[in-house]
């Protein structure tokens, strides 16, 4: 239970617009709850909570009544929890999470969505993870640390899921490497791979550039190189020299095959053109720094020998208008690239040269109507984004059916519908936060009740029960809380629970 005691000061050093009275609430044992001002009867500036206990709960500032800039969350024990930037009410920006008052958690937020890459930490401070998000869930390659610094272990995920985890770089009992070991460039690109027993090389070992082509292929055995062995290639580098002994060209070639990355200098010893190859197939051609990366004009290769891309790079980021084309010379699609993201118009094309697709990106995200078309230039895909996530009324044709319905921030909202392609409703149902709610209806062709069933926050509920196209009732499940409890009248024993007779 808590105490209102207003306190009836106007600061008036307080902004015009944010001038209020300083009120204080309380719990019954006359302790403070919060305080702060109340402007139109609603907290505002900076405001601060406090546990029954009296001990700092929360504190931060309100922009318009809404959380803003940094708020620090304790535990009744007076560690912080939390340090979490808002704007406008939403989590945006830097999050900082404890345990027991030590640095646990470090991670971005972008409208109440966690993005880019989180970072993990042991209690006694090391780097324990680092785990990349998209969307809210984790996606693509993340990494675990010994406390030493060491990646442990690979980690992939996909749609929040953890995919794979490939323990690397251990020791055995005995102190002495065993398993798969790798390094990685600066970059993040992996520079070696290759296994180890009883800390010897055994098996293929591989080095990379920080471009992720290969330089060499050797084969161990009880850390000696094969060097018969038919899996070993090492690059062989060979150079060209000008009649003033400087360095005209040098390239790799595995068996008198070019291989990887050729340049050729003028006699000031300045990089004027480069060349990629894979097994004697030119794949790309453009300048190539010194440190490895790829600058102005470049074009590159299907290993057919087709023209695959053309534009411009700074640095290896793409810059400026690219063009890609499919293997018959007609243009694939049309991008527009800054400091290496997607930014501006982009378009597909099909082989035949008829529109396939277009959209709009901004710094990396789709941002703008996006539209997409069959091959008789029908539209089959149309929406809204806005900062990388859906918004707006959606339509959507997936085959034998259509949908129509809105998303906010990237979730399905309100009344959605499915039609057949005679405009009869195949599906109906509505959604909160991207989260199912209430009666949904999937139906026939014929009009006839397929599926029909209740959602709660997303999970089913009740009674769902399944019809043939005849009306004719088929299966009557019964869920609580998502999980299946009867079946056609029958009770599902879990698996856990269920004893079999002997």
């Amino acid at each position: 239970m808590r105490t209102i005691i207003a306190v009836g000061f106007v600061f008036a050093h307080l902004p015009c617009e944010a001038q209020g009275e300083y009120t204080v609430y309380k719990y019954d044992n006359g302790n403070v709850s919060s305080e702060g001002y109340m402007v139109d009867g609603r907290p505002d500036g900076y405001w601060k909570t406090y546990h029954p206990d009296g001990t700092l709960k929360s504190e931060g500032n309100r922009a318009d009544f809404e959380l803003d800039s940094t708020w620090i969350f304790y535990n009744e024990a007076g560690e912080k929890v939390t340090e979490i930037t808002y704007r406008a009410g939403k989590k945006h920006g830097r999050y900082i999470a404890y345990r027991n008052g030590v640095l646990y958690e470090e991670s971005q937020f972008e409208n109440e969505v966690k993005v880019g890459e989180a970072l993990y930490y042991y209690p006694t401070g090391e780097l324990n993870k680092r785990i990349p998000f998209e969307n809210g869930k984790e996606q693509g390659d993340g990494f675990e640390f010994d406390r030493e610094g060491r990646i442990i272990t690979l980690l992939s995920y996909r749609e929040g899921f953890l995919r794979t985890a490939d323990k690397v770089n251990r020791f055995d009992t005995q102190g002495k490497k065993r398993g798969p070991w790798v390094r990685f460039h600066p970059n993040g690109v992996l520079a070696y791979e290759g296994r180890f027993m009883n800390d010897m090389k055994n098996g293929i070992f591989k080095t990379y550039d920080k471009r992720g082509d290969l330089l060499t292929l050797e084969k161990y055995r009880d850390d000696e190189l094969v060097t018969d062995s038919e899996e070993s290639v090492i690059l062989d580098i060979r150079n060209t020299y000008y009649d003033d002994g400087t360095v005209k060209s040098t390239g790799g070639y595995v068996d008198g095959v070019k291989e990887g990355t050729h340049r050729l200098y003028d006699q000031e010893g300045n990089i004027t053109a480069g060349e990629l190859y894979s097994k004697g197939e030119k794949i790309g051609e453009g300048i190539i720094d010194r440190n490895g990366d790829y600058q102005g004009i470049w074009k590159l290769y299907f290993e057919s020998g087709e023209l695959k891309a053309e534009g411009e790079f700074e640095n290896s980021k793409r810059t400026g208008d690219w063009i890609y084309y499919h293997k018959n010379g007609e243009t694939e699609h049309k991008a527009k690239f800054a400091d290496g993201l997607p930014n501006g118009r982009w378009t597909w094309y099909y082989e035949d040269g008829k529109l396939r697709r277009e959209e709009f990106f901004r710094r990396g995200k789709e941002d703008g109507t996006v539209k997409e078309y069959d091959r008789e230039g029908n539209i089959v895909v149309q929406g809204d984004y806005i900062s990388g996530l859906r918004d707006g009324t959606w339509f959507l044709n997936v085959g034998d059916h259509t949908e129509r319905g809105k998303y906010t921030d990237g979730e399905r909202t309100g009344e959605w519908i499915y039609e057949y392609q005679d405009e009869s409703v195949a599906y109906e149902g509505e959604y909160v936060a991207g989260m199912a709610v209430g009666k949904h209806k999937w139906y026939h062709p014929n009009g006839q009740v397929k599926l029909e069933g209740k959602y709660k926050s997303g999970l089913r509920v009740g009674t769902w029960r399944k019809y043939k196209e005849d009306g004719e009732l088929t299966l009557n499940v019964k869920y609580k809380s998502g999980r299946e409890v009867k079946i056609n009248g029958k009770r599902v024993i879990k698996a856990e629970n269920y004893v079999p007779e002997i």
